[in-house]
């Protein structure tokens, strides 16, 4: 399963732009608000690709089932950060995916299991639990609901990886996807904070607007890569954001990383290691 080079970097690129886009939505008091700004940044870049391509009827039942499943990921995501840390928070919800995308895509897309693979995945399993709980189970309505955030990556992961080989044009397909998941949290958000929408515009419109381009750009990069490459090992090299996330959490928010953590986080890169050699 080992990657081609030039993909194997788009993803690890793909990796520090989303854990570089989730601070951002951590970062902000009012979360939901810049998930949705965030989100209008994504529906702008999706506007431009829609500009250049056609739409993928091929794929529209995959395109339909995934802007669904991304809609409610994103609410899931927002109420995650709400409750629990982002170096807690975003291990769990990253890392549970992997491990599951690995072991549906032999049923749904053929793509098989060695033992190093599976080696890969248990240490992978292992280390984020590790890098987000310590190894005993705090405060479970956040590590519920970054479980709940798990799967839902698990189910748009699957479906746009089906859905972007399915399609004729791949640019089409992810530029429809960024328009379609970008609406109704926008429309929601925007209407529900309409007295501090304007507030928070001025203070941080730019920085999350350019945080949904840069969402959308890392997005764009893995649906790429699923057309390129098999989904099992491009899933689990994307989620050493995961590592990304933690020391991102220790400089911007004072997050503790302490040696615990920096040993889980060598394990998720040595388990995602095995599984791209």
């Amino acid at each position: 399963m080992t990657l081609p080079p030039l993909v194997a970097a788009a993803v690890l690129l793909s990796a520090l732009l989303h854990a570089c886009w989730n601070a951002l939505v951590k970062t902000s008091g009012d979360q939901m608000l810049a998930q949705a700004i965030i989100m209008v940044g994504t529906g702008a870049f999706g506007c431009l690709l829609i500009s250049q391509t056609s739409f993928p009827w091929e794929a529209w039942p995959w395109l339909l089932s995934s802007t669904l499943v991304h809609s409610i990921y994103l609410f899931a995501l927002v109420r995650s950060y709400s409750l629990g840390d982002l170096s807690q928070v975003y291990p769990i919800a990253r890392g549970s995916a992997p491990m599951l995308i690995a072991i549906l895509a032999f049923p749904l897309l053929g793509e098989s299991l060695s033992l190093q693979d599976c080696a890969g995945i248990l240490m992978i399993s292992g280390g984020i639990f590790l890098l987000a709980t310590g190894g005993v189970v705090r405060n479970r309505p956040a590590i519920l609901w970054s479980l709940l955030t798990g799967l839902l990556i698990v189910a748009y992961s699957l479906l746009d990886g089906i859905g972007v080989r399915a399609s004729e044009n791949p640019f089409g397909y992810i530029g429809w996807l960024a328009l379609g998941e970008a609406l109704p949290i926008s429309v929601y958000a925007c209407w529900s904070r309409r007295r501090v929408l304007r507030t928070n515009l001025r203070q941080h419109g730019v920085i999350w607007f350019c945080g949904g381009v840069l969402a959308a750009i890392g997005y764009t990069i893995i649906l790429w890569a699923y057309d390129r490459a098999e989904m099992a090992p491009v899933a689990a090299l994307r989620e050493t954001s995961v590592v990304m996330a933690a020391i991102i959490g220790a400089w911007k928010f004072g997050e503790p990383l302490g040696t615990r953590r920096i040993v889980a986080s060598c394990i998720v890169v040595i388990g995602a290691a095995l599984l791209n050699t």
